[in-house]
């Protein structure tokens, strides 16, 4: 029997009530994954072929929120209602389901997985992924200026002097891709890069960290900055009238 240590689920349920209550995962919304660092026997059922070789996550186990999860309902569920249970194979090009939380994982897994590859490919202590919708990153990211990641991390460094502490690699940008594809995923990884999280226009951000609380961080610190400038961009030009 699948014994999930029940941290992880905890983990992602506080992290749920927080999107939820800041309004970042509307509908079906936001999805996040967490890599199992305790050795757990899966019961593996259907294997599902990845488009990609992902060899560093090679017999990983990921703890997934399902497709169809709504933040709002999270917290009041049990695990295997909102979850997947995945096994990577051996050799990185595909996927076991748990047959005891066979449900389907997050149309943006393989974002996740991408994300979490490069995690163990660099050794960094991430593991630990969140994508969620802030209004405030999508409205910046609207605006071509702020599409340059240069640009909008200077903006942000200087609006936001935490910025440089929480994010010191800072954004990177990515998008422009449907949702779920393997062109985000790609875009979504190369972005994150030497990154402490990924904005993109008309679709939110991706982050990651060595636990939901860390990963949370990084999105409340990119937030809060995004709410500031958007904010002063509507004093500049109220000024002007």
């Amino acid at each position: 029997m699948e014994e999930v240590p029940q941290k992880y689920p905890d983990e992602m349920k506080e992290a749920a009530a927080v999107i939820y209550r800041h309004g970042w995962g509307e509908a079906f919304a936001g999805n996040m994954s967490i890599m199992i660092s305790e050795e757990i026997p899966v019961m593996q059922s259907e294997r599902v072929e990845l488009p990609c070789n992902l060899v560093n996550i090679a017999d990983k186990v990921f703890l997934v929120t399902a497709t169809g999860s709504r933040m709002r309902q999270i917290t009041a569920q049990d695990t295997s209602e909102f979850c997947s249970l995945i096994k990577i194979d051996g050799n990185g090009t595909g996927y076991f389901l748990s047959g005891e939380y066979p449900k389907k994982p997050t149309s943006e897994l393989l974002a996740h997985l991408m994300i979490h590859n490069g995690n163990e490919k660099n050794k960094n202590r991430n593991t630990t992924v969140i994508h969620c919708h802030p209004d405030s990153v999508i409205t910046l990211l609207g605006i071509p200026e702020f599409q340059n990641a240069d640009h909008l991390n200077d903006i942000m460094r200087d609006t936001l002097h935490e910025v440089s502490v929480i994010l010191p690699g800072g954004a990177g940008i990515a998008g422009g891709f449907r949702p779920g594809s393997k062109e985000l995923a790609e875009s979504v990884s190369d972005a994150l890069e030497g990154r402490d999280i990924v904005l993109m226009p008309g679709h939110g951000c991706f982050a990651a960290g060595s636990s939901t609380d860390e990963a949370l961080d990084k999105i409340e610190t990119a937030v809060k900055a995004a709410d500031i400038i958007i904010e002063m961009i509507k004093l500049k030009i109220q000024g002007k009238k």
